[in-house]
């Protein structure tokens, strides 16, 4: 009898791929970083990042939006086994808090946006997040309540926090599949 799995994966035409849009490596400190003119060529979007900033929480905005228009839910756990969880509404921005890395422990962090040329949907952001300052990891599921398509992605610490440190670096990518 074959397997079940086998049969299965036979029948999916999966062609994902991922294409380089825009990087940037920090060879000194800044306080924004900025993907503008994204194209809408792609499915969907992911931002890989390695920062070193100097403290507070990591943020982000979508279009320039300043508005309360960003939703947020996350569970998050250090070495020492603390487990949390939140949620919030009427959020000014996407902020991703934790741990201060310094120039020493960078923050790593995944952000795919889903669905992000969609001009009929509110936008989903989902982030994988750690650092080996503390042993902190974090999942989170963030919602843009807007419907336009995702064109800028401005990215930067906590008001009046500090900057990005050199050696920080950031890759957007497009996906098409």
């Amino acid at each position: 009898m074959p397997i079940l799995g086998t049969i299965a994966s036979s029948y999916l035409q999966t062609t994902t791929s991922y294409f380089s849009l825009a990087s940037e490596t920090l060879g000194s400190s800044k306080n924004t970083i900025t993907f503008n003119n994204i194209s809408s060529d792609y499915t969907h979007l992911q931002l890989r990042i390695a920062c070193l900033y100097s403290a507070g929480d990591f943020q982000f905005r979508i279009n320039n939006d300043t508005g309360s228009n960003y939703r947020y839910h996350f569970s998050y756990a250090t070495g020492t086994s603390r487990v949390s969880a939140n949620s919030g509404s009427g959020q000014t921005n996407v902020a991703y808090g934790g741990y201060t890395t310094g120039s020493t422990y960078p923050q790593t962090l995944i952000i795919d946006f889903l669905d992000y040329r969609s001009t009929n949907k509110n936008k989903v952001m989902r982030v994988h997040n750690g650092t080996n300052n503390g042993n902190y990891i974090m999942d989170i599921s963030n919602w843009w309540v807007n419907s336009s398509a995702i064109t800028r992605i401005d990215l930067f610490p906590q008001a009046g926090q500090g900057d990005f440190l050199t050696g920080s670096s950031f890759a957007l990518y497009g996906i098409k599949g």
